[in-house]
């Protein structure tokens, strides 16, 4: 006896303020089973059944095991992971993994994305216990696997639900930068003994990521030209390329940095310029930073001074004097916004001879007093 053809049953739910939902029921294996659909997305009786014609193929066909016809968040994840999280970096790969199996998995991976709700998201990342910043990100990659669900026709195509959901103060910084002034940066390196004292110069003098810094070649520098070629990057054990395409590029060598590049140097023009002693390979920037900077910066009584802190530092020391577009190219950034809203501020005393000379003349009206 042949099984009967199913298409399942479909009504239409109201539900409270407005939201109302189509309930599909099937049996699977004599189970009966239930799963909606919200009217929102799907507007007529016709386009629900569309969408749900994958599924019902797959209910009559004999020979297949009962499968979860709705897509979850959880199939959209297992995709993602297999296809596009291995081509990012690494550093970035380790991030979203652990964004993805601690945080966002374990709370919607079994939920089928049409069951959900922005608001039930808005109210589940406020209790996440990360930074706002943080949350942020996590909001970033559910957005994101969102629009691939769309794309790989898991979802219907329109608006992402979740670009309702907002976190305050995911953009802000959760810490000021230290800002030290080259006096304090020259503290610090003569606190410090070789090669942590030429690494700090090295990254304070040229505004490097300590990530290129450690990636540094000899043969990157051109000591007749007086340039450098920023052209890698290595983090997370990883030789990559640099941040961005802007990141690559020729900057301009100081003389003081030059004297001290070239003493280092000796008769080398080949070869790593930070290779570890013992193990030849390179050194991690947060063991450096740990073990060696840290201290001497609080002994100096400069606080938590961290490395991408000489970078602030840098763009701070050439904001009052040279035009945004320079300042741009030297910090290697592709955007002028990026140079001029994010990194460092002009010292309050080279912002003091502005201030001075556009409030001259200016004088406060005191009214007079009678004894």
């Amino acid at each position: 006896m042949s099984t009967r053809y199913q298409n399942g049953s479909l009504r239409r739910e109201k539900r409270t303020g407005g939201n109302d939902v189509w309930v599909w029921r099937y049996r699977v294996k004599g189970t009966m089973k239930q799963e909606t659909y919200p009217v929102a997305l799907f507007k007529t009786k016709t386009a629900i059944r569309q969408h749900l014609e994958p599924a019902v193929r797959a209910l009559n066909n004999q020979s297949a095991e009962p499968v979860h016809v709705a897509a979850t968040l959880g199939d959209v994840i297992q995709k993602y992971m297999k296809q596009n999280l291995p081509k990012l970096a690494k550093s970035t790969q380790d991030t979203q993994n652990g964004q993805l199996q601690i945080h966002i998995k374990p709370k919607w991976g079994d939920r089928a994305l049409t069951e959900i709700h922005p608001g039930d998201v808005q109210a589940w990342i406020q209790t996440v216990n990360l930074s706002q910043v943080s949350k942020g990100n996590v909001m970033v990659i559910m957005r994101r696997l969102f629009k691939l669900a769309m794309l790989w026709g898991m979802y219907p195509v329109g608006l992402n639900p979740l670009s309702l959901v907002e976190v305050k103060g995911a953009t802000k910084r959760e810490e000021e930068p230290t800002i030290l002034t080259p006096a304090q940066v020259t503290q610090l390196i003569e606190e410090l003994g070789p090669p942590y004292d030429l690494m700090v110069l090295i990254t304070a003098s040229l505004g490097l990521r300590i990530s290129e810094t450690l990636a540094l070649r000899w043969e990157d520098f051109d000591f007749e030209g007086r340039t450098l070629r920023v052209q890698r990057a290595y983090t997370h054990q990883e030789l990559k390329d640099t941040k961005s395409a802007s990141s690559t590029a020729t900057v301009p060598l100081p003389a003081t940095l030059l004297v001290e590049l070239k003493e280092a140097c000796g008769n080398q023009d080949q070869g790593w310029v930070f290779p570890s002693p013992v193990t030849g390979r390179l050194y991690a920037a947060g063991m450096l930073l740990r073990d060696h900077v840290q201290p001497a910066a609080q002994k100096l009584g400069f606080g938590n001074v961290g490395w991408h802190d000489l970078r602030h530092s840098f763009r701070s020391w050439i904001s009052a004097k040279a035009p945004i577009t320079v300042q741009k190219d030297l910090m290697r950034h592709a955007e002028e916004s990026t140079t001029a809203n994010i990194y460092g501020r002009t010292p309050v005393e080279e912002m003091r001879p502005v201030a001075e000379l556009a409030t001259k003349g200016l004088r406060a009206k005191r009214p007079s007093t009678t004894r």
